[in-house]
């Protein structure tokens, strides 16, 4: 039966960079979603009609958002497909979300997009070359 190696790039570091970010990122969700979930005066914008929900709806919305993130990003250092699979959804819902607050915070929300979209690209096109630890490589032979 006939192996097949994939070879490490550089964009492996952009896998880690991407784990990490969502690990942050969920971070910071879940702090602003619990801050503005149970109160609903600390997080307050300029234009409230621009939101279709009140703030403590949006903030429970950031907490599972945070949730997932930080799961995700933590699934993808184990390299497996299944947590690719879950980092793909939960970084497209990331950019999603940062599409509706593009009006509300739009310098973050662009930087946050940038960001979200390479690390969307590392996942998918060379997410499979972060293997898990004791797996075998071209470089080991």
């Amino acid at each position: 039966m006939a192996t097949t190696t994939t070879k490490t790039t550089g964009w492996v570091g952009w896998v880690v960079f991407g784990a990490v970010m969502m690990i942050i990122a969920g971070l910071y969700q879940a702090f602003v979603g619990m801050a503005a979930a149970f109160n609903n005066n600390w997080l307050v914008f300029a234009d409230q009609g621009i939101y279709l929900v009140d703030i403590a709806t949006w903030g429970w919305v950031h907490l599972l958002l945070g949730v997932v993130l930080i799961g995700s990003g933590l699934s993808l250092f184990s390299g497996s497909v299944v947590g690719r699979a879950v980092a793909t959804v939960a970084i497209s819902f990331a950019i999603l979300t940062n599409l509706l607050f593009l009006f509300a915070l739009p310098v973050w929300s662009v930087i946050a997009l940038i960001v979200d979209a390479l690390v969307l690209y590392a996942i998918l096109a060379h997410g499979d070359e972060l293997k898990p630890i004791g797996e075998a490589t071209d470089r080991d032979y």
